[in-house]
């Protein structure tokens, strides 16, 4: 698993670390660039986590946890010196606690997301999807997240037509037509697909999530890199996707 950490060094400045099959880099960007890197997690040290950084720095903690670094016993000199494993306990951690505290929002806000989610299936169905995958990236706390499905193309006096989609990312999602592994698998599995959320394949080894369901009549497969899956994070999904089910039929 390759994956990248921050480390905010001054308030302009932050160290990247990046972790994959070669030995760990590290590089020292401007803070302004961070919208550019792919970062799983970003750490803050005491003197600088106060109102004015996390303010500007707010819009980041809906796509990766924001953390102070003494949580983790963590400051400049060590987080340098961090092995792929120490990296990767750290981050898993991190996302464990981070989901958690988004799934607890989600279980008091559900009945609110699901209304908002209905209205959103009326009108558009990729923005419909676009607000499913920022659940489930919070949801799952997912590094990489895909979302494939069928949207509608109206033509004029004639059958609408299925055009099959993709919404992928790391931070945003980004709508684009299906390739041809996507189609396929679309394919292949929409027939075993019912309007409840299931677990298609898994392994956390490879950090590997497919899931799929019905959504508004039509097949839907999530294709996530996750480090776990726990059983409050898949009964909150079964209960979310249930109740827009019924909402939407």
């Amino acid at each position: 698993m390759q994956f990248s950490i921050g480390f905010l060094r001054s308030q302009h400045q932050t160290i990247i670390k990046s972790f994959g099959q070669d030995m760990p880099m590290a590089k020292i960007i401007s803070t302004d660039d961070l919208e550019q890197e792919k970062l799983s997690a970003l750490f803050i040290p005491q003197d600088l986590y106060n109102g004015q950084v996390m303010e500007e720095l707010n819009s980041f903690n809906k796509f990766i946890p924001i953390r102070e670094a003494s949580e983790y016993e963590l400051h400049r000199d060590n987080f340098e010196k961090l092995t792929y494993k120490q990296g990767k306990e750290i981050l898993d951690q991190t996302k464990f606690k981070w989901s958690l505290e988004n799934n607890l929002f989600l279980l008091e806000e559900l009945f609110a997301v699901i209304t908002n989610l209905r209205i959103l299936g009326k009108d558009n169905r990729i923005t419909l999807f676009e607000e499913i995958w920022f659940i489930l990236k919070n949801n799952l706390a997912a590094e990489n997240l895909k979302i494939i499905f069928n949207n509608i193309q109206e033509n004029d006096g004639k059958k609408n037509q299925l055009i099959p989609l993709k919404i992928e990312g790391d931070k945003r999602p980004n709508p684009e037509d299906a390739d041809e592994e996507d189609i396929f698998i679309l394919n292949n599995l929409k027939e075993s697909l019912t309007e409840e959320f299931q677990v298609i394949d898994i392994d956390l080894e490879k950090g590997k999530l497919m899931a799929g369901l019905n959504v508004l009549h039509s097949p839907v497969i999530i294709l996530a890199e996750v480090s776990k899956f726990t059983a409050i994070q898949k009964g909150l999904l079964k209960s979310l996707f249930n109740g827009l089910n019924i909402e939407l039929n």
